[in-house]
């Protein structure tokens, strides 16, 4: 980071290596993975902070550099990795370039405007070893690439009505890729294939209103969010991996309060709505699975409602006690894209607790999650092979955690 009179010039990096060992039965037919990945980033920007025609104005230009290194050994046990059936190998590269101003106009209006243009690419090759243990009905992914560019942008505005209340407005576009380790799957014949799909494409609309107080704060937004080629799994189509679903819409309200009573006790509440639907489209359907038409259906894995209450009470120097309880409506199951399987993901409602206690440097945590023992899962999948399966992934039931930290300052 260096400051001079005219900008501010910062240089960010990074590198991170993650393992991830990974092991299903499937009914017999065994599948064991080793996942190494290597990901570098290198993240230079410069700040300009200079007025604009006589109006406080703030200039951040900046590039984004990310290359990730994955390798994957596909086996049939952990004894048996050594000699991998499939031995993957795939390198991303991103880079992206992106400005981003504010501009004061007076004392109640701000501007927000930004863009981003980013390219991505993606290089995969697999090799198959029939003579590996388990590997006699294999195959092996025919050698793939992609390459593509894709853009962001943002436009806002904050009017300060009063000088606790402000209007807030919002108009954005965004996009994910999907990763690496999402692109290595079976087709319908389980055999190997590399599923390179096209960038999500988000444009988002917000509208709200902002108040700010001396001991409390709310805010409401009404926000609508059309969703063009989303990433996601399917059982349809392409085999057991991701594919483009059709377009959907996302409109609903957040609502946001926070209290401060007294100073040693915040509180806080917030809510959203959401109804997520599909646009239009049908997917094709594999035996025994019929054709589904899914235009007006609910998106799976958004819940209608959620909704929580926290409390942070701090009851001696240095000491305090969070709790928070949170309710999530029900909502469908992942792959159930036509909402026939008659059944959903139950709402649920759960509290946690945590006394947390400072003391310099250190910091000495002991919580209780999921206080009440519910029994609940937030994640089920609809089997693609018998109309009527899913499988559902219950979470923890009451458990506890001790935890001490110490901080470098």
């Amino acid at each position: 980071r260096q400051q001079t009179r005219i900008a501010e010039f910062i240089v960010g990096g990074g590198y991170r290596d993650k393992k991830q060992n990974s092991y299903f039965d499937f009914s017999g037919s065994p599948d064991y993975r080793e996942v190494d990945l290597n990901v570098w980033s290198f993240s230079p920007r410069v700040r300009f902070s200079q007025p604009l025609s006589g109006h406080e104005n703030t200039l951040v230009a900046g590039y984004d550099h990310y290359r990730w290194d994955y390798r994957l050994s596909k086996s049939n046990s952990l004894a048996n990795v050594g000699r991998p059936i499939n031995r993957v190998s795939a390198a991303q590269r991103s880079q992206a370039f992106y400005l981003h101003d504010t501009l004061r106009l007076g004392e109640r209006t701000t501007l927000v405007a930004g863009a981003r243009r980013e390219r991505f690419s993606i290089d995969a090759s697999d090799v198959y070893d029939a003579g590996a243990p388990g590997g006699g009905f294999g195959s092996a992914a025919a050698p793939a690439a992609q390459a593509v560019s894709v853009s962001a942008w943002e436009l806002a505005a904050r009017y300060q009505f009063e000088p606790q209340l402000a209007g807030i407005a919002r108009y954005s576009r965004s996009y994910r890729f999907a990763n690496v380790d999402e692109s290595y799957e079976t087709t319908p014949a389980f055999t190997q294939q590399f599923q390179f799909l096209r960038p999500q494409i988000n444009h988002a609309t917000e509208a709200g209103v902002d108040y700010k107080g001396p001991r409390a704060s709310a805010r409401a937004t009404l926000f609508n969010i059309d969703v063009t080629d989303e990433v996601h799994l399917d059982p349809f189509t392409s085999g057991i991996g991701n594919t483009n679903l059709p377009p959907s819409r996302r409109r609903g309200i957040e609502l946001d309060g926070r209290w401060a009573p007294v100073d040693t006790l915040k509180l806080s509440a917030a809510y959203t709505y959401t109804d997520a639907r599909f646009l239009e489209g049908t997917l094709p359907g594999a035996a025994p699975l019929a054709n589904v038409v899914i235009a007006g259906k609910r998106v799976p894995l958004v819940p209608k409602h959620k909704f929580n209450v926290a409390s942070s009470w701090t009851f001696a120097q240095n000491t305090r006690l969070n709790a928070i309880a949170t309710y999530v409506g029900s909502q469908y199951m992942d792959n159930d894209e036509g909402n026939n399987l008659g059944v959903m993901i139950p709402a649920y409602a759960v509290a946690d607790l945590k006394l947390v206690h400072e003391q310099g440097a250190w910091r000495l945590s002991a919580a209780v999650n999921n206080l009440f023992d519910r029994k609940y899962y937030n994640y089920a999948v609809r089997s693609q092979f018998v109309v009527d399966r899913y499988n559902a992934y219950p979470l923890p039931t009451r458990n506890a955690a001790l935890t001490l930290e110490y901080s470098y300052r």
